[in-house]
């Protein structure tokens, strides 16, 4: 069993992320878990988030929120277990990503990633956003990992 050596609610998601504000779609870590190889993450849609439609946030939106929870688990991992620079990665496909709804300004997303598959640089992960315990979009991700 991996210990983890950090408080986790400690973490700045914009210190992990390779992207920047305003284009950050995720606002904390609620869990980590390198042995399962899971994480959970929170973010909060505001007005001012990026990739909205008529007040809801985009298709376009949901992926980066499952994109960005794939890379801070990625970031977090290198860095707090591996010791390792963060490296960047690249969504090379995604699998029969299906959404619900979409979810609007003031709507809490609770997004879980685990990663399924390794092999090398790639990375395959399934990705779940709930919003109030409601399923709004999952899918397949495939991961691609720049070596430095």
């Amino acid at each position: 069993m991996t210990k983890l050596n950090f408080d986790i609610s400690s973490l700045h998601v914009q210190d992990l992320l390779p992207q920047r504000a305003p284009f950050i779609f995720v606002d904390s870590v609620l869990a980590l878990d390198p042995d399962q190889k899971k994480c959970v993450t929170q973010f909060l849609i505001k007005e001012d988030t990026l990739l909205m439609d008529q007040g809801h946030l985009s298709e376009g939106g949901l992926v980066e929120v499952v994109a960005q929870t794939c890379a801070l688990y990625l970031g977090i991992f290198n860095k707090y277990i591996l010791h390792k620079e963060i490296q960047v990665g690249f969504i090379g496909a995604i699998k029969k990503f299906i959404i619900f709804e979409l979810p609007k300004q003031g709507d809490l997303l609770s997004t879980e990633i685990l990663i399924t598959t390794e092999f090398g640089e790639m990375k395959i992960a399934y990705g779940t956003i709930k919003c109030a315990g409601r399923d709004v979009a999952h899918g397949e991700f495939k991961i691609a990992i720049r070596n430095e």
